[in-house]
């Protein structure tokens, strides 16, 4: 723009310059001061146009120094932000960290407890079953001693029996050879009927079938075996005396 009117005055000036030399109003004497007043006008004009030049550079360079500083203002608030985020995120982090640790150990707390539990009532009923057992254990040990027992004592009774019977029938065979009969009236144990069995006392139906069934008998002694009849009652059967024992 500068340059524009700087060319405008020059041309304005060097037309009047011609105009005056055309009507004879110049000498030859005023044409050098008319060009020093012409070059010292271009060159104060010359001299404005660097200064304002000069002085909008400078504006516009300390506008974009304020701006390189307002913008550099700017990136340190959003450094600073974001260290602050950073710094937020971290603790958020360790935050969420800590919160899955905890809930690990609290998941895996309750279950080693329930597990335990779940053990313990296990255990305990383990405990009460092997008991349990062992008192079953103890009862058919016990029943099995005295079920030995009993068959130590079937043994030893049968064992007797045999040698008083045996006894016995010696004797009634030595009695037998001396009667050849019982007496008349008289009910022959080893061989009489069930019915003829009642006949003696304190035999009913259910003695006479035991009766035919351990028979042969030798003594009064002897038939203690008979489910019911013991020293008394055997006495008794005697002091009747109508058992013939053939």
């Amino acid at each position: 723009m500068n340059l524009l009117i700087l060319s405008f005055i020059i041309f304005t000036a060097t037309l009047l310059l011609g105009l005056s030399l055309r009507k004879n109003a110049f000498t030859i004497r005023k044409a050098p001061f008319l060009a020093l007043s012409l070059l010292f006008i271009v060159s104060i004009l010359s001299g404005c146009s660097d200064g304002e030049q000069a002085t909008a550079a400078d504006n516009e360079l300390e506008e974009a120094n304020t701006l390189i500083e307002e913008l550099e203002e700017t990136v340190k608030e959003k450094e600073a932000e974001i260290d602050e985020l950073t710094v937020h995120i971290e603790d958020l982090e360790e935050q969420l960290d800590t919160m899955k640790t905890n809930f690990r150990d609290e998941v895996q707390q309750e279950l080693e407890e329930e597990y335990e539990k779940e053990l313990s009532s296990l255990n305990e009923k383990i405990t009460e079953k092997d008991d349990n057992l062992s008192e079953k254990d103890n009862k058919i040990s016990n029943l099995e001693d005295e079920v030995s027992a009993l068959n130590e004592d079937l043994e030893t009774a049968k064992a007797e029996a045999n040698i008083a019977s045996a006894s016995e029938s010696s004797s009634s065979s030595t009695e037998s050879e001396s009667s050849d009969s019982c007496a008349a009236g008289s009910v022959k144990i080893n061989s009489a009927s069930e019915s003829e069995l009642q006949a003696i006392y304190e035999i009913g139906p259910d003695r006479a079938a035991q009766i035919i069934q351990l028979r042969p008998f030798s003594s009064y002694s002897d038939m203690k075996r008979i489910s019911g009849i013991a020293d008394a009652r055997a006495q008794a059967i005697e002091n009747q005396g109508i058992v013939c024992f053939d």
